[in-house]
Formats: C-alpha cells, sequence, structure tokens
C-alpha cells in the first residue's frame, strides 16, 4: 500500500502606515522638502528588494545679489554613507540629483563644498526660486541580511546645508546644519513567508513508524500564528470509501508545528519569531493509535493547508 499525505502551505502579510509631517527654512536661502516625510511603507525586510521616492527641494533665495547656491542635505548621524540607524540593526540609502545622478545627501560631518555640491544659477525677482528634483532610494535587505522587528518604526530626520554665491561665484553668506523639517520613515511590517518545505508530501509508506517530519522554511518578521485545516478532519481516508468512512477504512493522525499541537478547525496556534533570515521549522504528523491493525488494504490520503500569518 502506498499513504500520502499532499500539503498546501500559506502565508499572510500586514503593513503598518504612518502620517507624514512638514517642511523646512533655512538663512541665505529659503529651503522647502516636498514631502516633509518619505515614507517607505511597503519596503519590505524579506525580499530584499530596493524602493525609490521622489523629493523635491524649492530653495528660495533671500538677496538678489545671490546668483547661485549650493544645497546637501545631511544625515543627522556621522557615519558614511548615509544609514538610517535610528533602530537596530541600521539600514541603508541614497538621495540622488535626478538630473546629474550626483549624490546630495551625507552624513552629519560632511563640509558643503564645491567637491560636493555644484553651483545652482538663480537670478530675476528676488522671489524667484528653483527645484531640486531627487531621487531617494531605500536598499534592499541584502548582503548580508539583518534581521528586522515587525511594529518598530526607523525615522531618520535630515540636515541641510546652504551656500549662496555672488556674480563672482564668492560664498557670500552660508548656513550649517540647519534642521531640514524632512524625515525618512520606514515602518517595519509585521509579516510571515514559506519559503520551501520539503518535502511536501508526507509518506507513511508501509507503516514502519507512527511519525514522519517534513522542515519548512519560514522566514518573519514578527511571532507566527499558525492553523490548519485537512479535507478529511485529521484522519486519512482509504481511497474510494464512501461516507460515512468506517473505523477499518480510516487512520487518524495528529499535527504539531515548531512542537506545538495543533487541532485541524481548532484554535491558532502562536510561536516565536522565525527571523528575518528564516529558519527551518519542523511539521510532525503522528499516528495516535500506533501502527496501524485491521484496516483495508489500499491507498490512504488526507490534505492539509496550512495556514501561518503573522502575529503581534
Amino acid at each position: 500500500m502506498t499513504r500520502k499525505l499532499i500539503m498546501a502551505l500559506m502565508a499572510g502579510a500586514g503593513a503598518v502606515l504612518f502620517a507624514p509631517a512638514q517642511a523646512s527654512a533655512a538663512a541665505c536661502g529659503t529651503v522647502t522638502a516636498s514631502p516633509g516625510t518619505l515614507l517607505f511603507s511597503s519596503w519590505s525586510p524579506l525580499d530584499g528588494q530596493a524602493q525609490d521616492l521622489p523629493l523635491t527641494l524649492t530653495v528660495q533665495r533671500v538677496s538678489a545679489s545671490t546668483r547661485g547656491v549650493r544645497v546637501i542635505l545631511h544625515d543627522i548621524d556621522t557615519p558614511a554613507p548615509p544609514i538610517v540607524v535610528s533602530l537596530a540593526p541600521a539600514m541603508r540609502y541614497e538621495i540622488a540629483d535626478n538630473a546629474s545622478g550626483a549624490l546630495i545627501a551625507f552624513s552629519r560631518n560632511t563640509v558643503i563644498s564645491a567637491a560636493n555640491a555644484a553651483v545652482r544659477p538663480i537670478s530675476g525677482a528676488p522671489t524667484t526660486s528653483i527645484s531640486i528634483n531627487a531621487r531617494v532610494r531605500l536598499f534592499g535587505n541584502s548582503g548580508p541580511v539583518a534581521d528586522y522587528i515587525g511594529g518598530r518604526t526607523f525615522n531618520q530626520p535630515f540636515l541641510y546645508s546652504i551656500q549662496c554665491l555672488n556674480q563672482q561665484g564668492t560664498v557670500t553668506a552660508q548656513d550649517l546644519l540647519v534642521p531640514a523639517n524632512l524625515t525618512l520613515t520606514v515602518p517595519i511590517p509585521r509579516m510571515a513567508t514559506i519559503v520551501t518545505a520539503r518535502p511536501s508530501v508526507i509518506d507513511f509508506g508501509n507503516f514502519t513508524t507512527t511519525r514522519q517530519t517534513i522542515m519548512i522554511n519560514v522566514r518573519s518578521t514578527s511571532t507566527l500564528n499558525v492553523s490548519a485545516n485537512t479535507q478529511n478532519g485529521g484522519r486519512m481516508v482509504r481511497e474510494g470509501t464512501p461516507q460515512p468512512w468506517p473505523s477499518y477504512a480510516t487512520i487518524p493522525f495528529n499535527m504539531f508545528f515548531w512542537d506545538r499541537r495543533i487541532v485541524p478547525g481548532g484554535s491558532t496556534v502562536s510561536t516565536q519569531r522565525a527571523g528575518v533570515q528564516g529558519r527551518d521549522i519542523n511539521f510532525m504528523l503522528t499516528l495516535p493509535e500506533g501502527l496501524p491493525t485491521g484496516k483495508l488494504a489500499g491507498t490512504y490520503s488526507d490534505v492539509i493547508t496550512l495556514d501561518v500569518t503573522p502575529g503581534p
């Protein structure tokens, strides 16, 4: 006889969103960031993918004698390249000018100069402004993969430095390390995903043992809520047997996920966090009545649907 359990696996994810904030000002000119909050609401620590957001800096000079400006942003922290470090582990980002591709955000201890900021011409009435269109990239969680806990939020405020230059290209005024009223915000979602199950078919063979185990690789930022249902209510049923199934054509089994018993259709079982790097978790079936005796010959099977969703 051959006896099989065919498994279907599912996972779910949740996201946490946070509201935006306000914009900024300077002395030799006025700098306004839009949006004031760079909210990476869909960034996932599990998929390793980078995400981009647009940013516009609007610079308005104070003096009509100003013919050019240099502007850079500063991470409030000192590490380079810029990283978000409001919570461990840190994450990497960059802010680059759309037109030139040059970086315009640096660590706090970077001094604004011709080496890191091009002169941007400005002329006309004192109320004339210029816009700097930029791309903000939050790099994916890879190389190496860091472990993030769902439900936490990373907030990275920025400063800016600005220099004003006259017609001759001489710096006439500057303001350094001014609060920019600009924040990069990354909420870490509570999420879980099943990567692999080895194997996805549990085969008791000719019943020489009362337990079989497969390994399921799960990655999560949160604890896990696990429940299960089976097509036959936690029983392997002989193929071709009509309902109601007699006891001599059924073989009951118990299920254990990470050593916790799961009752088909019963309460959800909570487990610890699997971690972003992932871990192999055992899923075990046991035969509570021992090795089958007095059963009809044939193929016995059931289908298990394991539902793994993020917990708190």
